[in-house]
């Protein structure tokens, strides 16, 4: 509650400088037009309505302000604020000052009526120019009152119908007191309104920014975990892309060099879902197959061990994952999948699936892996990818999975495997229409030689 008081009392105080600002700011507009009208009025009053030298004396008074008002507002003067303030209180107070003389001065003439209702636009001008609330109002007219009120009814012995006219000024004065501390607790609650607004925009563009430079800082640590270069080894061509949904997505590769030459682990995974929380469970991923040391030998033991280990701390987000080895002596591919996407055989022209059963990780304890093993041929690819392909449809609702097997694979199945898998991520980018993929994108190529 304190720190609500104090926030509001520094809002009032710069909604209070920011009225300043705009006092100097009319009043340099101003200042020269009102001493312009106001010479203009005395030549009326002198020339035309034929009033007497002395109401010329009054109008002199708001002319002197104005006048001291011009040299404040030109002049280096104008950063002190109670400088302005002070002038700009007397240019008001004169206003007023000026409407009670030239009252009191045609009291029991034909003029007093005149006189009464140009009091009544002197109030509305007064009422006009203030922002600062009732108070403010209330002093500005009363001031000059406090003098003018007593000497009208010592000197003159007002008539009931010139008495009773009084009360016009005095209604108009009441109501534009009361409307005066309305309009300055509409504006100051507006002015609140933007300042808490630009005040929460502020901090929310603060917070933004430091979230973003947050994910930059985790899509840089993801992509330390996944393999920058696929690792050289003899008798096959590999080739990868990635690329996150957002700045950190939910997919997953990783190649596993044995100490024996002649074997290659290949891993690709999907976490459902996208953004942070994927990413966290892909870092998981990365430290279970770091450690995973007698398990990698066999996918299906793999697997399984990542389940153990996963289970019921993944929120309800399951993983979908193939492990592979290739043995080069044998052209063999042993592999277990589970709930992945089959990879693709393309030999020859055709293409078919690697199938195998196996449930998704992190939803049960037992997956029910198969583990099978896989007879390959030089010239054979395999494509190893996730269900940002899969799921990827057109304006049309097409497939894209659908023209990668039946078109492209077989179009395309004579280019190198590098070429190949690039040749994928065009034909989905022209496929789409655009870039702004509808989930995270993963490719691993496998050619045999």
């Amino acid at each position: 509650m304190e720190t609500d008081n104090r926030y509001n009392g520094s809002i009032k105080s710069l909604y209070r400088m920011e009225n300043r600002r705009r006092i100097v700011s009319f009043l340099q507009k101003a200042s020269l037009a009102g001493i312009l009208f106001i010479l203009y009025v005395i030549c009326f009053d002198l020339y035309y309505n034929r009033y007497p030298i002395e109401s010329f004396y009054w109008r002199l008074v708001p002319l002197s302000t104005l006048g001291a008002i011009v040299l404040l507002v030109f002049s280096p003067l104008k950063k002190f604020t109670i400088a302005v303030n002070t002038v700009f209180f007397l240019l008001l107070t004169s206003i007023v000052t000026m409407s009670w003389g030239r009252l009191l001065m045609f009291v029991g003439t034909g003029n007093y009526y005149i006189a009464a209702n140009s009091m009544i636009v002197g109030i509305l001008c007064v009422f006009l120019l203030t922002r600062e609330g009732a108070l403010y109002f209330a002093s500005v007219c009363l001031l000059p009152s406090l003098y003018f009120i007593p000497a009208l009814f010592i000197s003159h012995d007002l008539p009931r119908s010139e008495l009773n006219y009084m009360g016009n000024p005095l209604i108009v004065f009441v109501a534009c007191l009361i409307m005066s501390e309305i309009q300055d607790r509409l504006r100051f609650n507006e002015y609140r309104y933007k300042k808490i607004t630009e005040h929460q925009n502020f901090l929310l563009q603060e917070k933004s920014e430091q979230m973003s430079m947050e994910l930059q800082l985790a899509k840089k640590i993801q992509l330390c975990l996944i393999p920058r270069n696929v690792p050289p080894f003899p008798g096959v061509r590999l080739h990868a892309i990635y690329k996150p949904l957002a700045q950190v997505g939910g997919d997953f590769y990783d190649f596993i060099v044995f100490d024996e030459e002649n074997r290659l682990g290949i891993f690709i995974g999907d976490v459902a879902g996208h953004g942070v929380p994927a990413a966290l469970i892909t870092s998981m991923l990365k430290t279970l197959i770091n450690t995973a040391y007698t398990e990698r030998c066999s996918p299906r033991s793999m697997l399984q061990y990542i389940n153990d280990k996963i289970m019921l701390q993944t929120e309800g987000n399951y993983i979908t994952a193939f492990y592979g080895i290739y043995d080069q002596g044998t052209r063999t591919l042993l592999g277990a999948r589970a709930g992945h996407t089959y990879p693709l055989l393309i030999r020859n022209g055709s293409v078919s699936d690697l199938v195998g059963a196996g449930r998704c990780i992190g939803l049960m304890d037992s997956i029910d892996l198969d583990e099978k093993r896989f007879q390959l041929e030089a010239g054979d690819k395999v494509v190893f990818y996730t269900d940002g392909i899969t799921e990827a449809t057109d304006g049309s609702g097409e497939s894209f999975e659908k023209i990668l097997r039946n078109e492209i694979c077989v179009k395309h199945a004579a280019l190198p495997i590098h070429d190949f898998i690039d040749t994928i991520d065009r034909e989905l980018i022209h496929f789409k229409g655009d870039e702004n993929y509808s989930d995270d994108l993963c490719i691993i190529g496998m050619e045999i030689l």
